[in-house]
């Protein structure tokens, strides 16, 4: 019973000790970075540090607000007191790079600017490095029917488990009558498969050598 115990003792460290907490990888996430110049109001052209955009006339819109007085969108930001707006459609992306099989759980806080007449929702998805190709399902919002602009923000999330090692793709598909704040990429770890075979074996080994006494 002793050594019984004391193996369960042993497996229940090494299972532990191969899952390790979730990390968000994403760089300036909530588009912190840089500070904008200008408050209550545009600042067309300003790059939130750790991010790139494609689309054919979109530029960089990145608000920053002290909580009233802005107008074209929510007066306080989702974290922070910053933003992205933007001035046409685009999609913002950044890559990542997975050392170890991870489990991914990942999405962005969507608002209203001041008008709103398109019904697709904005989306965040998982692509291949390229950003061609889909990999994941896709975090979708559709804030059609909700005030302009939005007095609040609303979360879009999904995971994707078990991704391999690689370099991927994080890519918001911004409405071009919303906002994105708090974009969230979070990675854990896959405990690998030969810690849980050890454990079996063992258990498996235990059990046998009791039954032949």
């Amino acid at each position: 019973m002793k050594t019984l115990t004391c193996l369960m003792v042993v497996a229940t460290i090494l299972v532990a000790g191969s899952t390790r907490a979730s990390a968000d990888i994403l760089v300036n996430g909530s588009f912190e970075d840089p500070v904008a110049a200008n408050t209550n109001s545009n600042n067309i052209g300003t790059v939130p540090t750790g991010w790139s955009r494609t689309g054919p006339s979109g530029k960089w819109n990145l608000v920053r607000v002290d909580g009233g007085g802005y107008g074209g969108g929510p007066n306080d930001a989702q974290h922070g007191n910053q933003y992205v707006d933007i001035d046409g459609e685009y999609e913002l992306f950044q890559n990542f790079t997975l050392t170890e099989a991870s489990d991914l759980e990942f999405g962005a806080w969507f608002s209203n600017r001041e008008a709103n007449t398109d019904d697709t929702p904005s989306t965040v998805g998982i692509y291949n490095a390229a950003g061609d190709t889909l990999l994941s399902s896709v975090a979708a919002v559709n804030l059609f029917g909700q005030p302009k602009p939005s007095t609040s923000w609303t979360q879009g999330s999904q995971t994707f488990n078990n991704v391999a090692p690689g370099t991927y793709q994080f890519r918001i598909d911004l409405n071009n009558f919303n906002n994105v704040d708090s974009a969230f990429l979070n990675a854990t770890p896959v405990p690998e498969p030969t810690t849980f075979a050890i454990v079996a074996l063992g258990l498996l080994g235990l059990r046998r050598r009791r039954g032949s006494k």
